[in-house]
């Protein structure tokens, strides 16, 4: 999954550029990409502190208290993402000197024309997709617990809870074929749900967040575990698409 950001106040375009966007990339091949809006620095730099990672970002320049230079040089300064795609976009050209400092991959002047965009953009995707075969997915996820930084394997994450103000992380016990809790921390399900691979975690409640690669069987609206006590995990009526997803991962993987 490459992992796209548009940064712009101006929210009718940074809506309609996600859609444009999403359109490029199904002519790209391997190019399968989740697109997060943010409508302001504030924002943005806010999900990047909760360690959201971006293969690239469309960075608007002119913005309320947190301006997309001075966002993207914090981004500049965390050394994992150094090697993010920005792409600039601007109703001025008189930028050429600041942006230099911020290391950027193309600027475009609004209003956008598309045969740029695509052209930019294809490019852009191009080089994630060749840069080590898009270095795989993440493998691990980032998390704060009292400003300090931990770090788990993905694929030993069973579950996510959500309650009332912490998410609840559970892990798979290989040996004793058992899942117990591991940590609690400050996030929103939505936003650790975007750090996750969509191929092998799906969301089926408000509350819940699930490893495909754990689930053991679907009866009516519960995913039952593979853990000895068979854990149960309700599927919310809104959230029917993580049957579909289920289905589809069971069918990869048995068919």
């Amino acid at each position: 999954m490459i992992h796209v950001a548009i940064c712009d106040d101006d929210r009718k375009l940074a809506a309609d550029l996600k859609i444009d966007l999403e359109r490029i990339s199904k002519d790209v091949q391997n190019a399968e990409i989740q697109v997060a809006l943010y409508n302001s620095g504030e924002e943005f730099l806010c999900a990047v502190e909760n360690d959201m990672i971006f293969h690239i970002v469309f960075m608007d320049i002119e913005m309320g208290n947190v301006n997309g230079i001075e966002a993207g040089l914090v981004l500049r300064e965390k050394a994992e993402i150094d090697d993010t795609i920005i792409i600039y976009i601007s109703n001025h050209e008189n930028y050429a000197d600041a942006l230099v400092n911020v290391g950027i991959f193309r600027f475009m002047q609004k209003p956008i024309v598309m045969d740029q965009l695509e052209r930019y953009f294809t490019r852009a995707l191009n080089q994630v997709v060749k840069s080590a075969n898009k270095t795989n997915e993440p493998t691990k996820l980032h998390y704060k617990i009292n400003r300090k930084l931990h770090t788990i394997h993905m694929d030993e994450i069973a579950f996510i809870r959500n309650t009332t103000k912490l998410l609840e992380l559970y892990l798979w016990n290989v040996e004793c074929e058992s899942i117990s809790r591991k940590d609690s921390f400050y996030s929103s399900i939505a936003e650790v749900m975007k750090k996750l691979p969509n191929e092998l975690f799906v969301q089926c409640s408000r509350s819940h967040i699930v490893n495909l690669n754990y689930i053991k069987n679907l009866v009516d609206s519960d995913f039952i575990l593979a853990d000895k006590d068979e854990t149960k995990i309700r599927i919310n009526r809104t959230f029917k698409s993580a049957k579909t997803a289920y289905m589809k991962f069971r069918g990869n993987r048995y068919g």
